[in-house]
């Protein structure tokens, strides 16, 4: 405080408190002075004070609170997304195993299983769609194609080697047995349909 400040401060009234402490400023600034018994030189930046009543500035009016967290939901919505969770992992589950009851799925296995050759027969009559899968980056699609099912085969890193039919009364017509040899240069990396949508 220069010499003039601390002449007009000394000529100016104590709080109305009258009780040692932060004061605003009485020379205006926008300080907080110390008080006790006479003004003192010590200032203090003052502290933000939330005040009741208060209007919200407009750049705020609008914003959406922060999302709940998830432990914050209610027991009753926790079950019901648990359960369906529960849901979706069982039917991945379920095309997961049926891939590999088919041809495409059992030539995969027995090829990650460094086996030699392969062997696998189709109802060429009856057949039931299956599902194979589709190269990286497309979908699989279900079919009852047997050159659809073959050639799914051969992807899967396999040579057809030969084939032979023969007609089966009790299983509802002709099958078709194929023999496959293992065939690196075949191979193509092909997706896990139980991921992906199938067509």
């Amino acid at each position: 405080m220069n010499t003039s400040q601390a002449q007009r401060i000394d000529e100016i009234p104590p709080p109305d408190a009258r009780e040692p402490g932060w004061y605003p400023d009485p020379l205006g600034s926008t300080a907080e002075r110390y008080w006790d018994g006479t003004w003192r030189e010590l200032t203090r930046v003052p502290k933000v004070r939330l005040v009741s009543g208060l209007r919200l500035p407009l750049a705020l009016v609008g914003r959406k609170t922060p999302a709940q967290p998830a432990d914050a939901r209610t027991p009753k919505e926790g079950r019901a997304r648990d359960k369906a969770e529960r849901k979706r992992l069982m039917a991945v589950e379920a095309r997961k195993q049926a891939f590999f009851e088919s041809p495409a799925g059992r030539a995969r296995l027995s090829f990650g299983q460094k086996h030699r050759l392969f062997q696998c027969e189709l109802e060429l009559t009856r057949r039931p769609a299956v599902v194979i899968p589709g190269a990286e980056g497309t979908a699989p699609k279900s079919t009852t194609d047997p050159v659809d099912i073959l050639n799914s085969v051969i992807d899967e890193g396999w040579k057809l080697v030969t084939c032979s039919f023969f007609n089966a009364e009790v299983r509802g017509g002709a099958i078709g047995l194929y023999l496959f040899k293992r065939s690196k240069k075949r191979y193509r990396i092909m997706n896990d349909p139980w991921k992906s949508a199938v067509e």
